[in-house]
């Protein structure tokens, strides 16, 4: 594989790691916890989301011919069928654990920027492709709660 194509495929997955910052697994707890207890769970399930997805981005790649790069079409699919996934599931997962007393309202917030960027999204998959804006008022409530796995 040329220089370029291996600098391409880094810079794709790059992206696709911002993009998709995607968390799994898990299930919900009855008790409260306490914020460094949430953070530290759901930052946990983000980072096996985060390993999965670069596998499969990784693999893809690694398939690819010296020179080859991923058409415009091929990308979109990733997002759909990689990225996006994971990212549906990262919601689920903050959604899964009771947010910590006190902070419900700055959780909610979160999931609610989350959802509001996996809909621009999926109505569009393919500015993923290109951009992660769509993805920046998630990513700093997040970051501002210390969520420092489940950003894009």
């Amino acid at each position: 594989m040329s220089k370029g194509a291996v600098l391409m495929l880094a810079g794709l997955v790059a992206v696709l790691a911002l993009i998709a910052g995607g968390c799994g697994g898990g299930g919900s707890d009855t008790t409260s916890l306490t914020k460094a207890q949430f953070v530290k769970k759901v930052d946990a399930l983000c980072e096996e989301r985060e390993k999965e997805r670069t596998n499969k981005v990784s693999a893809i790649a690694s398939g690819l011919k010296p020179g080859q790069r991923l058409s415009n079409a091929q990308q979109t699919k990733m997002v759909e069928t990689i990225i996006f996934p994971s990212y549906a599931k990262m919601i689920e997962n903050v959604e899964s654990f009771e947010a910590p007393t006190g902070d419900e309202a700055k959780v909610s917030e979160i999931v609610k920027a989350m959802e509001k960027a996996q809909n621009k999204v999926e109505a569009d998959p393919r500015q993923a492709v290109f951009s992660v804006v769509m993805f920046e008022e998630a990513n700093g409530l997040a970051t501002k709660y210390g969520l420092k796995h489940c950003i894009i």
